[in-house]
């Protein structure tokens, strides 16, 4: 994302200009230093989260809309509001307020300051500080580090952005249009994507094969940090046949401009990896390169690939991909990273072969952050073990993530892990904040978008979740999860006929949700194909339909039920369709499925068929105790909630 703009100011009380020094409660805030004191002792604030209380101060009493943040903390991106919600998240932690005493929140339309604000006199020539560090999100998880790039850029533009601060009370309103507009002539010469094909290899040998797609991998997780480049993800990139398919064809199916295709070569310890980089539709190749390099040395292949590709697409690296790229790591560890990650790579069903792996790195290298990382990853990816040994995995998924961020914090699977606990327990402000600078960190990994398009339909952010899993289909269009989750978005917001036909490129090893498809479009001879074959529900989903169709065979359905879950284990999901529910008991059934973690179906209480479990008194005790009620009073309310004075009412 782009730096901020603002760079130094002036504080502004009852809209007069003052001084670059004002005072606020307990705090004295200074812009032109960039820093924030409480009783003489130095708050750490993000520097986006800085700008944004600069904004909120010198704008004091009034409101500030979400699109004026936008256009002045992210001027050259297109940023969803949740990205602008963990901002003042930041703001609000630092400055301890957890209930309005600052910054008041305008729903559905942008923030206020609302504490008295005096101004006081800078100190002339005073020394400017560094921009602080990132707050600390949990005690047990480090700060992030300084970005040098915000330095720069404020060194750059300060004595331009000076008097900024005095104009905010005329700064003009930007539409999302124009933003998308400004963020689209920034792309450059990369508009359109790109796709990094997998690697050929003379020999297909298992290791080799397992080396040269996670090397894939993590040149598509690297390459999708450049700003203003779409990177498509490993799971459509993988589906494109090693570069077999025709151009014209591929630029369709992923809707891209170019594409990355290599060779890769084993002589001894010696490795070779010829690439071009071409222009699909037409086949034209901008550039081609050998690179030889030890065999052990992936590395610094990786580094140059990804500097070679920036050059050719004009595009920037950041200092702090910069320095990533270039900073010193033990060549074979990596590859044994690489390799282990390999059992991860688009399912979940050789997760035992991947946390071996990753044990094994651990226990040769303990001291070496992408093993732990890797490791909590592989350990939270199972759903489907038993719940014991679940919360087990869980339990060591977040110690491992723990030590990996403090061994290194550009790292996104720590913060994805300690995200899935937080949402477990209801944490909701880090759950969301951590599984964002997850994303943040790589922007190209679907899954980690499907957990956060999970917790947004958790939290009934529909249409959120929705704009998040459609961009993950930009990155993963072939990917069955996506293609899944983005119908199941689509059927929760009621819409059923566009669902089906993303549902139809998932196989049906995800039949309940097929299967509910079709009984919400009323599609009978639909549902009944997608009937589950397992032998535990096939018989109640049977008669469950039966009686979608004949109510008097609700009694045989509701025992079908019944037996199908006498394992006091698994939940059966057709109950909600009874139209003489338990409220109560389907409530409790699916809060006890989003709070392990097994399913998105959890998000079917915000259907719109499920409008009257809503409105039942056991739906606001559901909300209440899974502190949703707290977190939308900060961050807006949800697509099918509004609050009362003393109540919240769904529907």
């Amino acid at each position: 994302m782009g730096d901020s703009q603002l760079g130094g100011g002036t504080c502004v009380v009852a809209h007069k200009t003052s001084s670059a020094d004002c005072a606020f409660g307990p705090f004295r805030f200074d812009v032109a230093e960039r820093r924030l004191l409480r009783g003489g002792e130095e708050i750490d604030l993000p520097p986006k989260a800085f700008d944004a209380l600069a904004l909120l101060v010198a704008r004091a009493g009034q409101l500030v809309a979400k699109d004026e943040f936008v256009a002045v903390l992210w001027p050259r991106s297109v940023v969803s509001d949740a990205s602008l919600s963990k901002i003042v998240w930041q703001v609000r932690r630092a400055l301890d307020d957890d209930g309005e005493r600052y910054i008041q929140t305008v729903p559905k339309q942008g923030y206020r300051f609302v504490a008295a604000v005096e101004s006081r006199r800078a100190a002339p020539n005073a020394p400017r500080a560094e921009a602080p560090a990132s707050p600390i999100v949990d005690a047990r998880v480090p700060a992030m580090p300084r970005s040098p790039a915000r330095r720069i850029a404020f060194a750059l533009v300060a004595i331009l952005m000076l008097g900024l601060l005095c104009a905010y009370a005329v700064w003009p309103r930007r539409d999302a249009a124009v933003l998308a507009t400004a963020g689209a002539q920034t792309a450059g010469a990369a508009a359109g994507g790109l796709v990094v094909m997998p690697f050929r290899l003379d020999v297909d040998a298992a290791a080799d094969r397992a080396f040269a797609d996670s090397l894939t991998d993590d040149l598509i997780a690297v390459l999708a940090r450049l700003d203003g480049l779409r990177v498509i993800a490993p799971a459509s990139a993988g589906g494109t046949g090693a570069g077999d398919e025709d151009p014209g064809a591929l630029a369709r199916r992923l809707d891209v401009r170019y594409a990355l295709i290599g060779a890769l070569r084993r002589d001894g310890e010696a490795l070779h990896a010829q690439l071009r980089l071409t222009e699909v539709a037409t086949g034209g190749v901008l550039w081609s390169r050998s690179f030889d390099r030890a065999a052990a040395d992936a590395f610094v292949l990786r580094r140059e690939i990804v500097e070679a590709v920036s050059q050719a697409l004009a595009l920037t690296l950041s200092p702090s991909l910069q320095a990533e790229l270039r900073r010193s790591e033990d060549p074979v560890l990596y590859r044994r990273y690489l390799e282990a990650r390999h059992w991860l790579r688009y399912d979940v069903v050789d997760w035992h072969r991947a946390v071996a792996a990753f044990q094994a790195l651990v226990a040769d290298a303990p001291g070496y952050a992408r093993a732990h990382a890797g490791l909590a990853m592989a350990l939270t990816q199972p759903s489907y073990v038993d719940a014991e040994s679940a919360r087990t995995m869980r339990i060591a998924a977040l110690a491992e993530a723990q030590t990996a961020l403090k061994l290194d914090a550009d790292l996104a699977e720590p913060y994805a892990v300690i995200a899935d606990d937080k949402c477990r327990n209801a944490q909701w402000e880090p759950c969301i904040a951590l599984t964002e600078r997850a994303i943040e960190l790589a922007p190209a990994d679907t899954t980690l978008r499907l957990w956060h398009v999970r917790r947004l339909t958790t939290l009934g952010y529909l249409t959120r979740a929705l704009d998040e899993v459609r961009t993950a289909y930009r990155f993963d269009p072939l990917s069955v999860e996506v293609n899944f989750m983005l119908g199941h978005a689509l059927d929760t917001l009621g819409r059923h006929d566009e669902a089906a036909t993303y549902f139809a490129a998932v196989p049906f090893k995800r039949q309940a949700g097929i299967w509910f498809n079709a009984v919400w479009r009323g599609d009978a001879a639909a549902a009944r194909a997608a009937t589950p074959e397992d032998a535990r529900w096939q018989a109640s989903y049977t008669a469950v339909l039966d009686a979608v169709q004949d109510a008097t065979k609700w009694p045989a359905a509701r025992a079908a039920i019944a037996r199908s879950e006498t394992d006091g284990q698994h939940a059966n999901w057709t109950r909600v369709l009874d139209p003489e529910p338990d409220i109560a008991g389907d409530i409790a059934m699916l809060e006890v499925i989003w709070r392990h973690g097994q399913s998105s179906m959890s998000s079917m209480l915000w259907n719109e068929e499920l409008a009257n479990h809503r409105r039942d008194a056991a739906f606001a005790d559901y909300v209440a105790r899974s502190r949703f009620v707290d977190y939308w009073r900060v961050h807006g309310w949800p697509d099918r909630c509004r609050g009362e004075e003393t109540a919240v009412r769904c529907d």
